[in-house]
C-alpha cells in the first residue's frame, strides 16, 4: 500500500463548488428565517449555525474527535433543548461528512460487507420498532440507523493512511486521558492500600462511565489502535510514546477489578504482539517487562485477590445480578425462540418472564417501574432477536474475522505491512468484542460500529494500492 492514499482511483466528480455554495445560501437562508422566530434561543441557533458552518470545511474527524471525547462521559442534557451534547457533536460529524462529500473527498465504499451490514441493521431496527416494548424499541431502532449510518461514514472518510493513523491518535489520545482520570480517581480513594475485603465501588475506580467494566472496557479498546501507532509511525519517540500510551490504559483498567478486564489485559497484549507487524520487539519486551515490575509491585497482589473470588460465586451480588438475567433470558427465549421479545425491550418487559417458582435472586422484588437490563450480550441478542438475531450478529463476527485474517495473509504476501497492519487491528478488535460481549451487552456501544465501519473497508479493492 502507498504511504500516501488507500486507493486512488476515488471518483472525483465535476467541480463541487456550485454544490458547497448552495449548502451556505441555504444555511444563511435559514439564519434570517429562524432567528427572529426563536425568541431568546437566537444566540444559540447563531453560534450552532456558524459551527455547522465551519464544518464546511473541516476534515470529519475534527468533530469524530469532538464526539468520540463525549463517549467517556454519560449524556450530557442541554437546558432548553431536546437534545443531547453528545448527539449534537454527532449532527456536527454528520453535517461535516456531508460537506465533505459534496467536494468529491470521501470514497465509494466497494466492500461485500456493506450488504451484510445493511440486512443487519434492517432485522434489529424492525426487531426494535415490532417489539414488546414500543417505548424502548424506538430507541434502538433510532440508534442501530444512526450508528449504522456513522459507521458507514467513517469508512468514507478514511481515505488515506495518515487519516487512518489520525483515528488511532484520537482513540489513544483520548483513552490516555481518561486513563489519567483513573489515576487521579485511585489516588483520591486510596484504591491500592485501602481495600477492607470487599470489592465495592470504594475501592473500585470507574471514571465517568457509568459503572467500572465499562471503563475498564473503554480503555481496554484503545490499546490495538496504539499497537498500531507503535507498529506503523517511522519516528521512534512516538512509536514508544503511543505503546507507552496503551500500557498506560491497560494499567488503569487493572484498577477497576474486574475479573473478565484481568483475563482480557493479557488477551489483547498476548494478541496485539502475535498478528502486528512491528519493528523492534525488543523495545516491546522492555516496556511490557518495565509494566510487569510496575504492576508486580502495586496492583498485583490485589488482582490475585480477585481473581479468587471466583471461589464465592454464589455470594456475589454481580454474579447474582446475571444469574436473574440469565433465568429471564431463558424465559423470554423459551416464548419466542425464532425472533425474540424485540430489540431492546428486555428491561420495561422482564417482569411478565419472572418464573413461577421466582427461582431469581433480586428480579421479583424489583419495583414495578425499575428497569433490568440483560447485562450479558449474547444473552440480550437471544432473548430479545431470538435465533435469528444472534446468528446474523455471530455469523457477521465470523464473516469479518475469517475476512481480516484472509486478508492479513494476503497482505503479507505482497510486503504490505500497511494493509496488515490495519487487518490485524480489524482482527484484534473484533477478538475483543467477541470474548467480552458473553459478560457485557456491547451491541450498541458506539465502539462496535466504529469497527464495523473500519471493517468496511476489509476488501482489497479497498485496501489494494492502484495507479493513478
Amino acid at each position: 500500500m502507498a504511504s500516501e492514499t488507500l486507493n486512488t482511483q476515488i471518483p472525483h466528480t465535476k467541480s463541487p463548488g456550485p454544490r458547497v455554495a448552495t449548502v451556505g445560501a441555504v444555511l444563511l437562508g435559514l439564519l434570517f428565517v429562524v432567528m427572529p422566530l426563536s425568541g431568546g434561543l437566537s444566540p444559540f441557533i447563531f453560534a450552532g449555525m456558524a459551527v455547522a458552518g465551519l464544518c464546511l470545511v473541516f476534515h470529519p474527524l475534527v468533530p469524530f474527535a469532538l464526539y468520540f471525547a463525549a463517549l467517556f462521559f454519560k449524556e450530557t442534557p442541554i437546558p432548553g433543548v431536546p437534545v443531547t451534547a453528545n448527539q449534537v457533536l454527532a449532527i456536527l460529524f454528520f453535517i461535516t461528512w456531508g460537506a465533505t462529500w459534496l467536494r468529491g473527498r470521501t470514497q465509494k465504499l466497494e466492500s461485500s460487507f456493506l450488504p451484510i451490514l445493511g440486512i443487519t441493521i434492517l432485522y434489529f431496527a424492525v426487531s426494535a420498532i415490532s417489539g414488546e416494548n414500543l417505548e424502548r424499541g424506538f430507541l434502538h431502532f433510532k440508534y442501530v440507523l444512526i450508528y449504522g449510518a456513522m459507521a458507514a461514514c467513517l469508512a468514507a472518510s478514511l481515505t488515506t493512511e495518515a487519516a487512518i493513523l489520525s483515528l488511532a491518535w484520537i482513540v489513544t489520545l483520548l483513552s490516555f486521558g481518561a486513563a489519567l482520570g483513573g489515576l487521579v480517581e485511585a489516588i483520591q480513594n486510596n484504591v491500592l492500600s485501602a481495600f477492607t475485603g470487599r470489592w465495592t465501588g470504594s475501592v473500585r475506580i470507574q471514571g465517568t462511565a457509568p459503572n467500572s467494566i465499562v471503563f475498564a472496557w473503554n480503555l481496554l479498546y484503545s490499546f490495538p489502535f496504539a499497537f498500531l501507532l507503535y507498529s506503523e509511525l517511522r519516528t521512534g519517540s512516538l512509536r514508544k510514546v503511543a505503546l507507552l500510551m496503551g500500557m498506560f490504559a491497560l494499567f488503569i483498567s487493572l484498577l477497576t477489578f474486574n475479573r473478565q478486564t484481568i483475563v482480557m489485559v493479557f488477551v489483547m497484549l498476548a494478541l496485539s504482539a502475535m498478528v502486528f507487524v512491528y519493528r523492534n520487539r525488543n523495545t516491546l519486551l522492555a516496556i511490557v517487562a518495565a509494566a510487569a515490575v510496575v504492576g508486580g509491585a502495586t496492583v498485583a497482589p490485589l488482582v490475585a485477590k480477585r481473581i479468587f473470588t471466583v471461589t464465592t460465586l454464589e455470594r456475589d451480588p454481580s454474579f447474582l445480578e446475571r444469574r436473574d438475567s440469565y433465568i429471564l433470558g431463558m424465559e423470554m427465549f423459551s416464548h419466542h425462540p425464532v425472533f425474540g421479545v424485540g430489540f431492546g425491550s428486555f428491561p420495561a418487559v422482564y417482569r411478565s418472564y419472572l418464573p413461577e417458582d421466582y427461582t431469581t435472586y433480586y428480579a421479583q422484588y424489583h419495583a414495578p417501574n425499575r428497569l433490568k437490563f440483560p447485562d450479558m450480550g449474547y444473552l440480550a441478542l437471544l432473548a430479545e432477536t431470538g435465533i435469528v438475531g444472534l446468528g446474523i450478529f455471530l455469523g457477521l463476527m465470523s464473516f469479518l474475522v475469517r475476512r481480516a485474517w484472509t486478508l492479513r495473509k494476503w497482505a503479507l504476501a505482497r510486503g504490505d505491512t500497511f494493509a496488515a497492519n490495519y487487518s490485524s487491528l480489524v482482527l484484534a478488535l473484533l477478538v475483543f468484542i467477541l470474548m467480552t460481549s458473553g459478560i457485557q451487552d456491547t451491541f450498541l456501544y458506539v465502539r462496535v460500529w466504529i469497527v464495523l465501519g473500519l471493517a468496511l473497508l476489509l476488501d482489497r479493492r479497498m485496501l489494494e494500492t492502484k495507479p493513478a
